[in-house]
């Protein structure tokens, strides 16, 4: 009897008709509905791996510690007793038992230097997914306790994060925040030293701007134009000159897709990270203007023009309001009455800048 009473529920259960799988769209709408009602949409929503990489928002202007935390004589023992607790994964605890004893005191740390900024350099490039996070914290500790004696060697880090960027495992989001978080710490460190010598840092981040996969280059861009940012304005024409022989380059090359990222650099410089003109961006943009129009330097017309038609297009479609508007379009006129009367000024250039800030502005409300 038992048996016929559970044979009768199974047959009930495979009579009942099967469930339609809802679409994207069904459930969107379900969910716009429940939320109309009311009722709270899902927390959790499956992105794809472009949306996860566009998401990726670094920040170049963090609090850095001082002093090492209480008990530890380094930041980097530190790091490595912390990370300890956490990371098991091989590559991390190789490097901790070759290099635990190098590292006690912040006197070993020094005397080591050499052989332990090259042993992570290395496990670095080889490391697994689980070690990078791990691994670079311990650098970002080593280069705090090292101070300055740590930029000597900060080409070999980026020419390593460059190498990690075009490997496999940059595919995951995560591993690609990490990676440019680490730099952007670097960069905040060591940025007094690094705006006191802008084409040298230009030089060292060629691999990282002109990488070959764009979302590298939106976030070199982004961590890049924060130590732009706080350059003094006299500095520019020396970061102008190696742009724009960047372009020049790039379009020798046929490689079109890059000069965006280019000037997507020179628009970092002149904007905040709230999206926002930065205080000294008007004079920056007179600047860069100035000099792609009337100076005479070893750069084709074709790139100069394309710095400017695309620096208008980030200008103008990040603008906050009719004042941003018009205090640009202020400078524009300024640099094209200074055209009329200049007789070394280029007149493609001249042209290309007016088409391009005339069409924005005249759609702009104002």
């Amino acid at each position: 009897q038992r048996f016929d009473m559970m044979s009768g529920v199974l047959d009930s259960r495979h009579r009942q008709p099967s469930k339609k799988v809802k679409t994207t769209g069904e459930i969107d709408a379900l969910e716009n509905e429940a939320s109309s009602e009311g009722v709270p949409a899902r927390r959790f929503v499956f992105k794809t791996a472009s949306q996860r990489l566009a998401a990726i928002d670094i920040i170049g202007n963090m609090c850095i510690a001082k002093e090492p935390p209480e008990g530890a004589a380094c930041f980097t023992i530190h790091a490595i007793r912390h990370w300890q607790e956490i990371c098991c994964a091989r590559d991390f605890t190789a490097f901790v038992r070759d290099n635990e004893t190098n590292c006690q005191t912040l006197t070993q740390l020094v005397h080591h230097k050499e052989h332990l900024i090259n042993t992570l350099i290395t496990q670095l490039c080889g490391a697994e997914s689980y070690s990078i996070a791990a691994l670079l914290a311990v650098l970002k500790a080593i280069a705090q306790d090292l101070g300055s004696e740590f930029l000597p060697h900060l080409r070999l880090v980026i020419d390593a994060f460059a190498r990690l960027a075009s490997s496999s495992i940059s595919d995951d989001p995560v591993i690609l925040e990490n990676i440019f978080g680490c730099l952007a710490f670097l960069c905040k460190l060591f940025v007094t030293q690094l705006v006191g010598n802008l084409p040298d840092f230009l030089r060292n981040t060629s691999v990282l701007r002109l990488h070959k996969r764009v979302h590298v280059r939106r976030l070199a861009a982004a961590v890049i134009g924060f130590v732009l940012r706080l350059a003094p304005s006299s500095a520019f024409r020396a970061v102008y000159t190696q742009l724009t022989l960047d372009v020049t380059k790039l379009l020798e090359r046929a490689h079109n897709e890059t000069k965006d990222e280019v000037t997507q650099l020179l628009f970092s410089s002149i904007f905040s990270a709230a999206n926002e003109l930065h205080s000294r961006a008007l004079e920056r943009i007179e600047i860069l203007y100035s000099f792609l129009i009337f100076d005479r330097i070893a750069c084709s017309i074709d790139a100069r023009c394309a710095i400017a038609a695309q620096m208008f297009d980030h200008i103008f479609e990040r603008a906050c309001g009719p004042e941003t508007i018009s205090n640009v379009w202020a400078v524009i006129m300024k640099l094209l009455e200074r055209t009329l009367t200049d007789s070394s000024a280029s007149t493609m250039l001249t042209i290309a800048v007016a088409s391009r800030s005339v069409r924005h502005v005249t759609s702009a409300d104002l």
